[in-house]
């Protein structure tokens, strides 16, 4: 972090504004704010700095522009706020407050370093926010809205997991709405998974019926406009013999797809062990169901038992049916195919294991690698998740996590079913020092998406997001890329984009912009936006006292707008 005073002279012609932000950018000394809204009117300005945001030259330009363009600074009671500045591949957020009011001399009181770019073809970090309750919350996933907003779903409330929650943001970060579901005093419900349909959203996870003790698949559809509820579905079923078990007593949903025939496909498990686990459920045995999204009527279902997963972690439409992608026990992948009509499971193939069976006796170790999938761009899926290296001082933490991601090949159903065609793997991005050979770093990957150079990215590929971070606090790693951050206990945001061959592109880490607390924040899910840029999910302490908040960080290409 920096702290430094410098003198500004902008001349603004009032004192009040609204508040609006997108990204600012820097550039040969000067600093370019898309628009600040000042009143009822807008500014397009150039501030004219050193490259090392230490002396003020000048304002280089003030130009009024329409009160609906992009905006970049915030202007709110006396105070300027600047959200992204790139100086020599630094990134800075900064606050300047007025001093003068009759010739608007703005001195600036704060400047955080809020991320570092290393490759000049990578997002910038344009703006985050953070809402939430008062109490502990885990978003799951998330998407942007048709009307340009962003939905962000998973669990909040009184304690950890206590009630589903889903907070709905406008396309510059302010609340639109939010709204919380949960059986009173039951601290099992969850919110998985979130989507759009034609005519509301739709959320999926576990919830207890108000009738029973049990947590059961739910799914529900919600008002775009104030996200108060239309309908819901609970999925009861028998167990598989293990209903009268009391530590089998958790259903869920934890991931829907809207398929090209406008049917839902989900998969979760059924029977695990725990209620409300917000990373993995044990035990258990996974399920694909087809649901109408009108009316959350059950078509088809088939409950995999021994065929195949005890977790489906993700679904994907591909190759002209549906993968469900999840584990078989909690350390080996499995990848399974469906018929997309009738739901008949055509095969399972497991991961390391080398033959067609469900005694995988080579799966130990290898960690969670189904978390998330996406469809390949010329065919097949592409995976991630992380698990486990080697921890070589047992007494220091637990085994740091490495993340890969792979591309997988389908064999037009003949054994071994896929190939692996590529695979990549990540590890350290923040550049930590090591300790006894090894960093204790948990890299924890859970989403992938596809993106296409149609769409505004620079070429076809895959944007991965993770967490990367350390709970073990009593590692003091210091990172050379962050050298004024606390140690590795400190959580961020970790983005990759890889090619359709693997090729790695570039990788970055991102953090919040709070001046007070900066960091904390970890990678949960990422969805694309309709602005060629990213929306990085995350478990976070941005902007608000609470902990755990859930964040939306906007993440927007170079040289942007």
């Amino acid at each position: 972090m920096m702290f430094r005073k410098i003198l500004l002279v902008i001349c603004f012609v009032a004192c009040d504004g609204a508040l609006s932000y997108q990204t600012s950018i820097y550039k040969d000394g000067v600093i370019t704010v898309p628009s600040v809204v000042v009143g009822d009117k807008a500014y397009r300005v150039s501030l004219g700095l050193s490259s090392c945001l230490q002396t003020c030259v000048k304002i280089d330009s003030a130009v009024e522009v329409s009160k609906g363009s992009e905006t970049g600074g915030v202007y709110s009671d006396g105070e300027l706020t600047v959200y992204s500045i790139d100086v020599s591949g630094k990134l800075y957020s900064a606050v300047f407050q007025i001093s003068n009011v009759s010739t608007y001399e703005f001195i600036l009181l704060e400047a955080a370093m809020i991320g570092v770019k290393t490759d000049p073809n990578s997002m910038y970090f344009s703006w985050d926010v953070g809402y939430g309750t008062p109490f502990e919350e885990k978003p799951q996933r998330g998407f942007q809205t048709s009307d340009e907003g962003f939905i962000s779903c998973g669990s909040g409330g009184n304690d950890f997991a206590n009630d589903i929650l889903i907070i709905k943001i406008d396309g510059q970060g302010n609340l639109a709405w939010q709204q919380q579901f949960g059986k009173a005093n039951q601290k099992s419900d969850i919110g998985y998974d979130c989507l759009e349909v034609e005519d509301g959203i739709i959320v999926a996870g576990a919830k207890t019926a108000e009738s029973s003790t049990k947590q059961e698949r739910w799914l529900a559809k919600l008002d775009k406009s104030t996200g108060s509820m239309l309908w819901e579905k609970y999925f009861p079923i028998d167990q598989l013999g293990q209903e009268q078990r009391s530590d089998f007593v958790a259903d869920a949903i934890h991931e829907i797809l809207l398929g090209s025939d406008g049917m839902l496909y989900a998969t979760g498990y059924l029977g695990a062990e725990q209620l409300g686990f917000a990373f993995m459920a044990q035990g258990g045995t996974s399920f694909l169901m087809k649901i109408n999204p009108r009316t959350g009527e059950l078509i088809e279902q088939n409950i995999m038992s021994n065929q195949g997963l005890t977790f489906g972690s993700s679904v994907v439409e591909a190759d002209g049916g549906i993968y469900s992608i999840g584990t078989y026990s909690s350390d080996t992948m499995g990848i399974s195919f469906f018929n997309k009509d009738t739901l008949v499971l055509e095969w399972t193939k497991y991961y390391p294991c080398d033959k067609n069976s469900t005694d995988c006796s080579e799966r130990a170790g290898w960690g969670n690698l189904g978390l998330n999938a996406t469809s390949g761009v010329d065919g097949g899926i592409v995976t991630v998740g992380h698990y486990p290296m080697e921890n070589k001082d047992k007494t220091k933490g637990w085994d740091p996590f490495q993340i890969k991601v792979m591309k997988w090949k389908p064999t037009a159903g003949v054994w071994p079913y896929l190939q692996l065609e590529w695979e990549q793997s990540y590890y350290n991005p923040r550049e930590f020092e090591s300790i006894g050979g090894d960093h204790f770093i948990r890299n924890e990957a859970w989403g992938i998406v596809t993106v296409l150079k149609k769409d505004g990215y620079p070429e076809d590929g895959y944007f991965f997001v993770a967490g990367d971070g350390d709970e073990t606090k009593d590692v003091d790693v210091k990172s050379t890329k962050f050298p004024d951050l606390p140690s590795s206990s400190v959580w961020m945001s970790y983005v990759g984009y890889l090619g359709i061959d693997g090729t790695r592109y570039w990788d970055d880490v991102y953090m919040t912009d709070n001046l007070t607390d900066p960091g904390n924040e970890a990678g949960e899910y990422i969805s694309t936006t309709s602005d060629g840029g990213l929306m990085i999910f995350v478990d976070s302490d941005i902007k608000t006292d609470n902990p755990n908040a859930f964040g939306f960080t906007k993440l927007v290409k170079l040289g942007y707008p």
